[in-house]
């Protein structure tokens, strides 16, 4: 006769302290040594993997990935007519520009800065050269300072490539917005050419003055202190040249932004739970804010400013005005800041006056993250506030361009865009989005707008459904909503009739908003393999032709999943191992769950457990 014992091998029970804290992968003692006879069998007789991340598609938020930083600037849409723009507003048109008003366009909160009497410069090329002694064999990281034109220190952080182990000439490759604090760039040949919209601004281009390469190891822009070593040792081996233009010596607006800095509880989250966790941090009616410019939310119910909400995503005119976390009131001053906007294109300036009667809401009341079943794939559904018709609803305005008879749509009344989501596993492997999702500022316009001088305003692209939102306008607008039935039955287009005062011709409802939609779909690592390797090392090989690991000892499918586990039950797609040497014990065993291609699957949980089951030979 033959007798069986169970042997349990749980994840818990891991006693593996090389520091390896891999969820799949770990070591069992067997605290009671157990002799295996010449003749025993060995087999695997169930298993219970936790996927409760791949079974129902959860996310993991862990320590490395709890962190979030949004990073974001607000933007108003200039469709307001009289008595706004006679009283509240003032709009300034570049020089040689004709645009009636309200023109429509999408306006960005910006800084006001001057130069202090110091010329700006525009660089178009920095230009760097090694020794001739020095060996170039591997990519060199160099240190770069500047003034920009707010009179802040900027740094960037470049890396010279090495170019066939010789030493050479290299010319500096910055992408659009590369003004930017902390820019990882890359030094190319000096034969490619400087993209357009390159655009880095200095008040000097002295190196012992604004403008400054430094081969230092100091670090204070946020970098490891060993990151700038790779230069270091030659301080005097390397030589620039800086090539610019002439740029405006007056008054330049660089776009508000402002930082919202959160964290996650860790733990398992569904695609919806996860939406909502982001949701909510984001449309806290309440921050605290740890420097100027950025915040953090605050859960304690308490209102923290003058004004019903404090926001980075939503705030009003008088609250810039007034409350200096907001970057334009200076603290103790009785001075009323001037508000600045600039439009997309750079040609035009809407400024809000300072004893303006109404105060005017900037940004988005909604913040909204969701996850979309059906397409699989995460939303930002709103960052705009919407335009609110007659009854209460969100609505599009079909306005009046000039005295023409063209219109255009006006969509939204104000909203947020992003220019940094910090994070990067997060927001892009897990939730989806890429780079397209971020608003990057290109080529500048300088000049003179009626009576406003020698002005350097920004230049940007808003496309909803791509780095903005806004309200759905599409061929329904042109059916107009009717309470009663026509006589005839028949539905009409609506009448478009300027009005004298606002300049809308027409008002049509609307309940659809173009959101954001994640690039990537949410990945689920269930539906890519179709079952797991069980590999268990511990005892001899396995019956398994052609297999390179000799440690093989199951195989699990991945059909039969309920809840949080996988499971393989009564050793279906066990390996047997059946002793005929001489016998031996067992000690201890070390698993791993493996999928097809050897590799450790990225989401398992840890509340793994085997139950080996040991089968005594008949005794003679």
């Amino acid at each position: 006769m033959s007798n069986s014992t169970l042997i349990q091998l749980r994840e818990v029970d891991n006693i593996n302290t090389n520091g390896d804290s891999i969820n799949g992968s770990f070591t069992v003692p067997c605290d009671d040594r157990i002799l295996i006879n010449t003749n025993d069998t060995v087999v695997l007789n169930s298993a219970f993997i936790d996927t409760r991340s791949e079974t129902s598609g959860r996310i993991i938020i862990d320590d490395s990935n709890k962190d979030f930083s949004i990073q974001n600037g607000l933007y108003l849409n200039n469709h307001l007519k009289e008595p706004h723009t006679n009283s509240d507003f003032s709009v300034s048109k570049l020089t040689g520009v004709t645009r009636s008003q309200p023109d429509g366009f999408n306006y960005v909160l910006c800084n006001k800065s001057t130069t202090a009497g110091k010329a700006l410069v525009k660089i178009t090329s920095i230009t760097i050269k090694l020794s001739d002694d020095v060996k170039n064999k591997h990519d060199r990281n160099v240190y770069f300072t500047y003034v920009d034109t707010t009179l802040i220190r900027r740094n960037l952080v470049l890396v010279a490539k090495a170019n066939n182990h010789k030493s050479s000439t290299y010319q500096l490759l910055l992408p659009s917005g590369s003004g930017e604090l902390n820019i990882l760039a890359v030094v190319q040949d000096k034969s490619d050419p400087l993209p357009a919209g390159y655009n880095i601004f200095s008040t000097s281009t002295d190196p012992n003055g604004d403008f400054a390469i430094q081969l230092s190891t100091a670090n204070d822009s946020g970098y490891p202190d060993d990151y700038f070593q790779p230069f270091s040792h030659m301080r005097n081996k390397l030589s620039y040249e800086v090539t610019y233009v002439a740029a405006a010596n007056g008054v330049y607006l660089s776009p508000t932004i402002y930082t919202l800095n959160f964290s996650l509880p860790t733990g398992s989250y569904t695609p919806d739970a996860l939406a909502k966790a982001i949701t909510d941090q984001c449309s806290n009616y309440t921050a605290t804010s740890t420097t100027v410019g950025v915040f953090q939310p605050s859960f304690n119910n308490d209102i923290v400013s003058d004004f019903p909400t404090k926001s980075p995503f939503l705030t009003s005119i008088q609250q810039l005005q007034t409350d200096p976390d907001f970057g334009f009131k200076v603290s103790g001053s009785a001075d009323v800041p001037d508000i600045y906007f600039a439009s997309e294109d750079g040609k035009s300036i809407l400024e809000i006056k300072k004893d303006a009667a109404n105060n005017y809401g900037i940004g988005s009341p909604l913040v909204s993250l969701i996850y979309d079943q059906e397409l699989n794939k995460f939303v930002w559904e709103s960052i705009n506030a919407a335009i609110i018709g007659t009854n209460g609803t969100p609505a599009c305005i079909y306005m009046g361009n000039g005295t023409s008879d063209e219109y255009y749509v006006a969509n939204k009344h104000s909203g947020i865009f992003f220019t940094t989501l910090e994070n990067t596993r997060m927001w892009s492997d897990d939730l989806g989005f890429d780079s397209s999702i971020l608003t990057t500022f290109g080529g500048t316009v300088v000049g003179t707008y009626d009576a406003l001088s020698n002005f350097t305003l920004p230049t940007t692209t808003f496309i909803d459904g791509v780095n903005v939102t806004g309200s759905f306008a599409g061929i329904d607008l042109a059916y107009q909503k009717k309470s009663t039935y026509t006589a005839d039955g028949y539905m009409y287009a609506p009448v478009l009739t300027p009005d004298a005062t606002t300049g809308a011709a027409a008002v049509i409802i609307t309940t659809t908003n173009t959101g954001i939609i994640a690039s990537n779909s949410v990945q689920t690592d269930l539906i890519d393999e179709g079952y797991f390797i069980i590999e268990i090392d511990g005892f001899n090989s396995n019956n398994v032709l052609n297999a390179a690991n000799t440690r093989i000892k199951g195989i699990v499918s991945k059909y039969y999943s309920q809840g949080n586990f996988t499971t393989m039950q009564d050793r279906t797609g066990a390996l047997s191992f059946t002793n005929s040497g001489i016998p031996f014990y067992l000690s201890s065993l070390s698993v791993r769950i493996l999928n097809p291609d050897a590799s450790i699957p990225d989401h398992l949980g840890d509340n793994n457990t085997l139950f080996l089951e040991i089968i005594k030979a008949v005794e003679q």
